[in-house]
């Protein structure tokens, strides 16, 4: 499928953009172990299990300490003193598009999807390594990306 045909598919869907203020000290860290599915996920079934295990890393650490780790050396590469207890330290983004685009789409759609949610996040997170997670999940209803960025 051409570039040109895979955003007509889409012209026909929604695009769906969830975003979310991760505060405190454990916000990256609970939002990382749900990600990467390290506590225990009632909603997700592994129905569709065409990634690995129903999810797949795409960015950055294979587990929640790593990625609170990832945001410590960004702070201290920045500069960045402490932040305060109540601060916002991240923020997570959840991208998904309709369910019944899904419903038809093949796995190289799915593919190209991922990639380009990708994109659009990582031009949301401009600075290196400012994107501490990226994880596609193929175990609930709809492919859907969990993107934590720090802002």
């Amino acid at each position: 499928m051409s570039n040109e045909d895979f955003l007509a598919s889409l012209s026909t869907a929604y695009g769906i953009c969830r975003i979310k203020r991760l505060k405190g000290p454990s916000g990256i860290a609970v939002a990382a172990a749900h990600n990467l599915r390290e506590i225990d996920t009632p909603n997700a079934d592994n129905h569709a299990p065409t990634l690995n295990g129903g999810i797949e890393v795409l960015e950055g650490p294979e587990t929640a300490s790593g990625v609170v780790e990832a945001e410590r050396r960004l702070h201290a590469i920045h500069g960045l003193s402490k932040p305060r207890s109540d601060a916002v330290r991240g923020v997570e983004f959840v991208l998904s598009a309709s369910p019944s685009w899904f419903e038809t789409a093949t796995d190289e759609d799915k593919r190209a999807w991922s990639v380009a949610a990708l994109n659009f996040a990582k031009a949301q997170f401009p600075v290196e390594g400012s994107i501490l997670s990226a994880v596609a999940h193929d175990d609930e209803s709809s492919l859907h990306l969990q993107i934590i960025g720090v802002p």
